[in-house]
């Protein structure tokens, strides 16, 4: 080969100018890979003879190996515009050679989301549904596990039925179990479903295999990983009833995941046709519905029989982010995985890590103790919502609060993305300076859980022109307040987990609310912590700095120069107006303390509720064996359904009705009803079920002891009005008056010796007799 000369004007051939193909790129990374990265220069014979094979100019192949050796670097060196085609090929490669070490975070993380192939399993696909890459062990693996081992045995069921919503796990658990069923009995199930996946376009509803292995038992094998599909021009909900009904009667293992929905469906469909099946999900129904008194799941009791062949898992039961007694929760796996020093490609990286979000996010979240307080942040909604994170939900929030939206980056990668915000922070231009540090902060992990603050349009809006004059006087106060006011809450895209996160975990959790509280922070407490900010943003910063990250600091820095800014040269002139200046600076320091209680409760695990959640977490047989919490809690509801001895209930409402005008109302005042109370019958230990307080009224009226009533009820108890409730419990108690006034008007010993009252009139009535129709009289000591 003739000796390399560089053109003068740089070098062009045919192809100059024509994107790269991805053949060509890999062609480009094989010869990276063989020279170990060293050597990508111009010069170099075997980058040459490449060149040269592909038709391409040497600069130009040089260029795409040091993509290449940027990509190898973590994404830090030099080639920032990288070929989208180069980073596919990285990662597709890497992930062959060494699985775990081809991961680069943060911006494999975006890969997490519910709405990417990472978030969605397909059976046999072991590139979709588990974005960290492996099986997560729960009670659920643990059960099918030794169900798998024992297949056939012990009189196990030999039809499993994993019911739950979108996103709870179901289909991977399904493969587990196959994959398992293979390992123990020395199978290939697994390598069949797959090879029949991905020779057949449309892959029917239900998989079927022939058993050929002497050691189990059984004819076939039946597979659905997704119940809620019909077939053969049959409904879902028919396609499931017709399975149920031949499966009873065969020797056949069914194994199929299905939603609540599907459920409901394929029972009331079963009872219209009178299905045998019928039986079946009446008993399922019934066991998945919480009573005092639990049915069996595995197996299921379908009357009092337990010799079914049938095993019911409720996949929307058991929490993922509960810790067990070891301090095991599949949650802090998740998030361990997605801080694992060695996933993270920073160690060559020359941004500023002290200013990265991500960095900081991950470093922070590397202690054990502020994880834990992530994790019990996210155990509380559940408590508060009475709801379960599903997989797929917790992969999108650690995700999104780890990183953010794909969407956030200007179809940059998160790290570079990093690195030319933070060199705006350099900038001479005080607006690009305020806006980039509220930026970078919003990317810390509790910022996006609650991203909320004192809204200071509504002051700005009552006196404009009082407020316009003073923001113009200073440039730095006017971007401040521009960004904060205006510029930061325009609309932007927010994932779905984004909004569960804005639009509900928010208002039930922010611990910016706590206040007013003796909580021990360090040597001092919430309370002087307060005091300090609400005297100085300087002087509540000296106190609290060494629990700020350097990002958190450098954003409390600016608010002490805003705050000085506006204490000194803005009061300094005369014709402003000091109670409008205080306005301001009551603002600023606002904001400081609601940020700093933000950031330390993320880390220590406090929401707003925290005394109420602690309180509610003590109502279970284990906390309250003298059943004395119990009891407490029996008596304030005793107390606030009833009227000193009498129940006061309105007979011309339904429930949701807001009250009728005075002169309208029909109210009955009955005799007191008896409240008890208990716990649920926790008698079977065959999959996970939710303890719970319940008051039963009059023996017969059952009321879960939600976290809301609950709730409620230790408000009432501190003298919080009735009227000061939160609106769905004062909804609930609607519910439950409605309720209890359309027993009592159908029982004549409920309605003896009650008392009617019609309109605004100050007379009322006695019923001394209830039959058909009422005997009332006027009884004149009532007047």
């Amino acid at each position: 080969m003739k000796k390399y000369e560089r053109v003068k004007g740089g070098e062009k051939n045919q192809k100059s100018g024509v994107p790269w193909s991805k053949e060509e790129l890999l062609e480009v990374y094989t010869f990276y890979k063989k020279v170990k990265g060293v050597g990508l220069h111009e010069r170099n014979p075997e980058l040459q003879k490449v060149a040269a094979e592909l038709g391409r100019t040497v600069r130009s192949t040089e260029a795409q190996a040091l993509m290449y050796r940027n990509l190898d670097r973590g994404g830090s060196y030099s080639h920032g515009n990288m070929n989208k085609i180069c980073k596919e090929i990285w990662k597709e490669m890497e992930k062959k050679e060494n699985p775990e070490s081809s991961k680069q975070y943060p911006e494999d993380l975006l890969y997490w989301g519910g709405g990417r192939k990472g978030g969605v399993k397909i059976i046999s696909d072991k590139t979709s549904g588990r974005p960290n890459g492996f099986v997560i062990e729960t009670q659920l693996t643990t059960k099918l596990n030794d169900w798998a081992k024992n297949i056939g045995r012990n009189r196990s069921p030999r039809i499993l039925l994993l019911i739950g919503g979108p996103g709870n796990g179901k289909t991977d658990a399904l493969e587990f179990l196959i994959d398992k069923i293979d390992k123990y009995h020395n199978t290939n199930f697994l390598e069949t479903i797959s090879s029949r996946i991905d020779s057949e376009l449309n892959v029917s509803r239900t998989i079927t295999i022939k058993n050929d292995s002497d050691n189990l038992k059984f004819d076939n094998i039946h597979i659905v990983p997704d119940a809620s599909t019909g077939e053969n021009l049959n409904s879902s909900e028919q396609c499931l009833v017709n399975d149920i009904e031949k499966v009873q009667v065969s020797n056949d293992i069914y194994l199929a995941c299905i939603n609540r929905g599907i459920l409901a469906q394929a029972l009331t469909l079963s009872g219209k046709i009178q299905s045998s099946s019928y039986k079946v999900f009446n008993a399922i129904t019934k066991a998945l519905t919480q009573n005092i008194e639990q049915l069996s799941l595995w197996p299921l009791q379908i009357g009092d029989s337990l010799n079914t062949p049938f095993g019911i898992w409720p996949m929307d039961t058991e929490s993922l982010v509960k810790a067990d007694e070891s301090g095991y929760s599949p949650a802090k796996v998740i998030i361990k995985e997605a801080v694992r020093e060695e996933n993270w490609k920073c160690c060559n990286c020359n941004t500023k890590k002290e200013l990265c979000p991500f960095y900081q996010n991950k470093d922070r979240l590397q202690n054990e103790s502020n994880l834990d307080g992530l994790i019990k942040i996210l155990r509380d909604f559940e408590i508060i919502s009475n709801k379960r994170w599903t997989f797929r939900e917790l992969f999108s929030i650690i995700a999104y609060i780890l990183v953010g939206a794909e969407q956030d980056f200007n179809k940059l990668s998160p790290c570079d993305w990093s690195k030319s915000q933070i060199a705006k922070l350099a900038s001479n231009d005080i607006k690009t300076e305020i806006s980039t540090l509220w930026i970078l902060n919003e990317h810390l992990y509790h910022f996006k859980l609650f991203n909320r603050w004192p809204n200071f349009n509504t002051i700005a809006r009552s006196r404009a022109n009082e407020y316009r004059s003073i923001l113009s006087e200073f440039d730095e106060l006017k971007s401040f307040f521009n960004y904060f006011s205006y510029t930061r809450s325009k609309s932007s895209f927010k994932p779905d987990v984004a909004k569960i996160i804005d639009e509900h975990f928010f208002y039930c959790m922010d611990p910016g609310q706590i206040s007013n509280d003796k909580i021990k922070i360090g040597s001092t407490t919430l309370n002087e912590i307060e005091s300090l900010y609400s005297y100085s943003v300087k002087v509540g910063f000296k106190k609290t700095a060494n629990y700020l990250n350097p990002l958190e600091q450098t954003l409390f820095e600016l608010l002490i120069r805003i705050e000085s800014l506006i204490d000194n040269e803005v009061r300094m002139n005369t014709s402003n107006s000091n109670s409008k200046i205080d306005e301001f600076i009551a603002l600023i320091r606002a904001i400081a303390s609601k940020y700093f209680k933000r950031i330390y409760f993320s880390m220590d695990g406090r929401s707003k509720d925290y005394k109420y959640i602690g309180e509610f977490l003590m109502l279970n047989r284990k906390e309250d064996q003298e059943l004395s919490n119990l009891k407490i809690a029996r008596q304030l509801f005793d107390k606030l359904i009833h009227d000193k001895d009498k129940l006061d209930l309105s007979l011309n409402t339904s429930f949701g009705q807001p009250d009728p005008n005075p002169i309208n109302r029909i109210s009955l005042k009955v005799n007191r009803v008896q409240v008890k109370s208990s716990y649920t019958n926790m008698k079977f230990d065959d999959v996970p079920r939710i303890e719970s307080a319940v008051l039963t009224i009059n023996s017969k009226y059952y009321i879960p002891l939600t976290y809301q009533l609950h709730k409620a009820l230790m408000m009432l108890d501190q003298n919080v009005r009735t009227s000061s409730l939160p609106e769905e419990v004062t909804a609930m108690l609607d519910n439950i008056k409605s309720r209890l006034g359309g027993i009592i008007v159908r029982n004549d010993n409920g309605l003896f010796n009650s008392t009617l009252k019609i309109g605004d009139s100050k007379n009322q009535y006695r019923i001394s007799s209830a039959h058909s129709e009422l005997e009332i009289e006027k009884d004149s000591q009532l007047q």
